[in-house]
């Protein structure tokens, strides 16, 4: 039960999908993959382990102005869309072994209509892989995640605007929680001492590594209306959880956008305590989104899958 509502906590918080998104169970093994996520135009690498804790802003680097920061989040989600590779971790848990827990890849676009395709493989829980696409209000997933109700290789598919009595539990995952934008807007948040030093070289690129402390009520306060709910929402379901709304932070900067971000979350008691590890690596920025909508027999709809 404790790994059940922890895997939960994890795909709202992933966006997945970190993150969130978040993401719950992870892609059919023998389907196919989201689109391949890559750095700042390079082959695919892997998001930062979630095993290194950072160190102590005020050990790290030079000071620097956190509204570098904000603008930098704010013209990553300004360019529209971007591929993502993204892991999630737990070090210190009663409830789950140290290292990774689950990771990720896909694309994903900012704003309305939401528009994401995203892939998971759990590591650190007997839940599957996962394959979810978001097409403003239609819902397609496939995995073990859906095993029990569609057979395998097999896309469920979800309208939102259904009156059917699953539909809720379905909006959960598909809700702004899971919106990758918010890996980015957290960054709204940056106060009080920044810190900057070389990065070293991302995807081919030089960058520089930000160390911070995060504030996500000072991000839900700085947060544009287009935003507000998805990041409200978020923060709410953080402190529900007893999770601590101050966030230790690594980002990397690149050409003015975020190509990688690290987040370490406190965990409460009633989530085994330690800390959750959340990385993110961002790139190809505005790129056209490639959701592969499936079709024909290798969909089923929720209403012929479940009774109403």
């Amino acid at each position: 039960m404790h790994r059940a509502r922890l895997s939960f906590l994890v795909l709202t918080l992933v966006a997945l999908a970190a993150c969130g998104g978040t993401a719950p169970s992870g892609p059919g093994s023998s389907a196919s993959a989201a689109p391949p996520a890559t750095t700042a135009g390079s082959s695919a690498t892997r998001a930062p382990s979630s095993e290194t804790p950072s160190a102590a802003p005020t050990s790290f680097g030079q000071a620097a102005d956190p509204q570098v920061l904000i603008d930098a989040a704010q013209a990553t989600v300004d360019d529209g869309t971007v591929r993502l590779l993204y892991e999630v971790g737990f070090l210190d848990s009663t409830l789950i072994p140290d290292g990774p827990f689950l990771s990720g890849r896909g694309q994903a676009s900012f704003g309305e209509p939401r528009q994401a395709r995203l892939s998971a493989e759990f590591s650190g829980i007997e839940f599957g892989d996962w394959e979810m696409i978001i097409d403003d209000r239609l819902l397609y997933m496939r995995g073990r995640v859906v095993a029990q109700v569609v057979p395998d290789d097999t896309w469920l598919l979800v309208d939102l605007d259904s009156d059917h009595r699953s539909v809720p539990d379905f909006a959960e995952i598909a809700s702004g929680q899971n919106d990758s934008s918010l890996a980015l807007l957290y960054l709204l948040g940056a106060t009080g001492d920044v810190r900057v030093a070389d990065g070293g070289t991302i995807g081919g690129a030089p960058t520089d590594q930000y160390r911070l402390s995060i504030d996500l009520d000072a991000a839900r306060d700085r947060v544009g209306v287009q935003f507000a709910e998805a990041l409200g929402a978020n923060i709410d379901a953080l402190a529900t959880s007893g999770i601590d709304r101050t966030l230790q932070a690594d980002v990397w900067l690149g050409d003015g956008r975020v190509v990688r971000a690290r987040y370490e979350f406190v965990l409460g008691r009633g989530q085994g305590g330690g800390r959750m590890i959340s990385s993110y690596d961002f790139s190809d920025f505005g790129t056209p989104l490639e959701l592969d909508i499936p079709t024909g027999d290798d969909v089923i709809r929720l209403e012929d899958a479940i009774e109403r």
